[in-house]
């Protein structure tokens, strides 16, 4: 009982004598490796360990496979060993995945094929997810310029460089509209036209000598045959930077309609016009006018080749007293009745007084030019007739065999006389050009 509550004299507790130590004393266990069978492929994924597995704890608990000995039997081309060695180093990536370049069943890895392609497709999405990832680079084009912009930039670079357009051949514009159907017909269908523009005065005298001389030069239009001249107005006036009614074409000094055709201007392959602006050719016809109203005020027409029964006035002057009475003629339907006009029989018996006014007949000619209003004998011909409508129009003589005149649709005779035919006061009669057909070239 003394010893109650004292504690007992107990030795030194020493490592060697203690039973218990191995609870203080970790002791590591013996890494046991098992041997893998061979792979049955060729060339199996070996998996490279990283540093940070084998830093890490649980690194020392996974299984490692060892390193097969290489097979000189089994030997792979050079590729197979480069992709190979690629797939290593991916890793986990170079896995067999969906939509990879892998064939399945086989351990070989295609190499990635890039192809640079310039095509306007959009570019597929890339299978690879590696850092680098290389894209198509598309450039967007400049936007395109306006042909007035185009025509606009070469006539300022023109005015500058003028003395390098000096030696510049015909300028050929190929406007004809060709079917295959007519293939044959091409040649013989195409006409071309040579246009040399007219520059009024003020422009000489203000333009520079390289300008003026690109505004004249000689431009050849090729159109069809049967086709309209507006399609030449319309290219000439774009390559001139000028609206389409600001250019009028003048053949034989007479002006040409836009909805005139080669053919019906007589033209059969070749023809020369002259272009003039609209503003410098209303003033030349003007001037032409004044000039045509001061003679017919001083001085009579005089009777063609001097034979009294060829004689004939032009009664587009307005001074003429018998001008008042074809107004009335040609506004018989509108503003005159039936008390107010003159009958054959009231002209024949004011011709019996007054001396065989009735031999007389007026008459309108109505042509591409213009109309033209005329009084003659009815023993008038109709050749007389046309060479007198060429000389009004300053239009050579010769020309006249060329034309014809038609009366309601039907052409008259040109040996016939004015008073053989069914023409009566006021009707209107249409000149044309005869239509020369051209031997096809084989």
């Amino acid at each position: 009982m003394d010893d109650k509550g004292k504690g007992k004299a107990v030795d030194p507790i020493s490592v060697e004598s203690d039973s218990d130590d191995d609870f203080f004393v970790s002791k590591r266990r013996p890494i046991v490796r098992q041997a893998t069978p061979p792979p049955k492929s060729p060339s199996p994924p070996i998996r490279a360990h990283s540093d940070e597995e084998t830093s890490s704890p649980d690194s020392q608990f996974k299984k490692r496979r060892k390193p097969q000995s290489k097979k000189h039997g089994l030997e792979l081309p050079g590729w197979t060993r480069i992709n190979s060695n690629e797939h290593k180093k991916n890793g986990a990536s170079g896995r067999s995945r969906k939509g990879s370049s892998q064939i399945r069943g086989s351990t070989e890895e295609r190499g990635e094929t890039i192809v640079i392609d310039d095509s306007d497709d959009e570019a597929g999405p890339s299978t690879s997810k590696g850092k680098g990832t290389r894209r198509r680079v598309q450039l967007t084009p400049p936007p395109e310029m306006s042909d007035a912009k185009k025509a606009e930039i070469e006539q300022l670079v023109k005015a500058h460089l003028g003395s390098k357009f000096q030696d510049r051949p015909v300028e050929e514009v190929n406007d004809s509209f060709s079917s295959p159907e007519k293939e044959n017909e091409q040649e013989i269908e195409k006409v071309y036209i040579t246009i040399r523009m007219v520059a009024p005065p003020e422009r000489k005298l203000s333009a520079a000598p390289a300008a003026l001389k690109e505004y004249q030069k000689a431009r050849t239009l090729i159109l069809a045959r049967t086709g309209p001249m507006s399609r030449g107005i319309n290219t000439l006036s774009d390559r001139l930077q000028k609206r389409s009614e600001d250019i009028v074409f003048v053949y034989n000094d007479s002006k040409v309609y836009p909805r005139s055709t080669p053919e019906q201007l007589g033209i059969v392959d070749k023809a020369e016009m002259s272009g003039y602006e609209k503003e410098y050719w209303d003033r030349l016809q003007a001037e032409r006018r004044k000039a045509l109203e001061g003679s017919s005020d001083n001085e009579e027409p005089d009777p063609l080749n001097g034979n009294e029964d060829n004689y004939i006035e032009n009664l587009n002057s307005p001074t003429t007293k018998t001008n008042g009475e074809l107004d009335k003629i040609n506004s018989l339907n509108t503003t005159l009745n039936n008390d107010q006009i003159p009958t054959e029989t009231q002209e024949e018996d004011e011709g019996g007084e007054g001396g065989g006014s009735q031999d007389y007949i007026r008459f309108i000619i109505k042509s591409e030019s213009g109309e033209l209003r005329m009084k003659g004998q009815k023993t008038l011909k109709i050749n007389t007739i046309l060479k007198y409508y060429c000389k009004a129009n300053n239009k050579p003589i010769e020309e006249s065999e060329r034309m014809y005149i038609s009366f309601d649709g039907d052409k008259l005779d040109k040996e016939n006389c004015i008073g053989d035919t069914e023409i009566e006061d006021g009707d209107m009669l249409e000149v044309g050009y005869i239509q020369i057909m051209k031997s096809r070239r084989r």
